[in-house]
């Protein structure tokens, strides 16, 4: 009967809360999610894994999406960090854990960073954590503003939409991507995008996402795998 009445309550909240999230609804702008969740979806198929971790999930439903698909999922978020007024996710459970400390206590077939790495001040120590989720032989996919040349903030920027953001957004670049590699991986795939009319991630026009022919890139895609030397 108790479990009943919860059930009850709690249904009723949630459908309040999700009613309420449906009719505030606005358009702002087209994003490069349908880029980045297709890249995300199409290398679960090709790869094939049992097992993913989700880092840095925050609010999205990513992992109850993947979870839809058969795997098994994990998400975590450094949330007493980087959301100081608190964080629920009402799709899918949501770990407290900051990445650039990992001390896995299990290691996963896919690790996922998606629009996540470039708001990480300690980026190398991201990547080293990225690494020690992976399974051995294990990928990491990771989408992230990336050009030819790299800027430690592209919201400190004159024109940027992230201006009145507290935190940071970094552009990586080819030297980004070196150091990672040197971390233990070898890249398997990378795909380059371009989703704003200028050389720099979230300055210019917004543009539908293109891959780019003879225009720089400020998005990029990336598959890495831990490296055979960790088998």
């Amino acid at each position: 009967m108790l479990n009943r009445i919860v059930h009850h309550v709690g249904s009723a909240y949630i459908h309040r809360l999700t009613r309420a999230q449906s009719e505030r609804q606005s358009f702002r702008r087209m994003n490069e999610r349908p880029v980045e969740y297709a890249f995300v979806f199409s290398w679960l198929n090709r790869l094939q894994p049992k097992t993913v971790l989700d880092v840095g999930t925050g609010q999205s439903a990513l992992p109850a999406l993947i979870r839809t698909c058969g795997l098994v999922v994990r998400a975590v978020d450094n949330v007493r960090d980087y959301w100081p007024k608190g964080m629920v996710n009402r799709h899918w459970l949501v770990e407290d854990e900051d990445v650039r400390r990992a001390a896995p206590r299990e290691q996963y077939d896919v690790v996922l960073c998606v629009s996540v790495l470039e708001h990480i001040r300690e980026t190398a120590a991201a990547v080293r954590g990225l690494h020690a989720y992976a399974s051995a032989g294990g990928h990491v996919v990771i989408t992230t503003p990336f050009g030819e040349h790299g800027h430690p903030n592209v919201y400190e920027l004159d024109g940027s939409y992230g201006r009145d953001n507290a935190y940071p957004c970094r552009q990586h670049s080819p030297a980004d991507l070196a150091e990672w590699l040197a971390c233990g991986f070898d890249l398997v795939h990378a795909e380059y995008w371009r989703a704003f009319d200028s050389n720099t991630w979230s300055v210019g026009p917004l543009l539908r996402p293109i891959v780019p022919s003879d225009t720089p890139a400020n998005l990029g895609c990336f598959v890495l795998r831990k490296s055979a030397t960790e088998l």
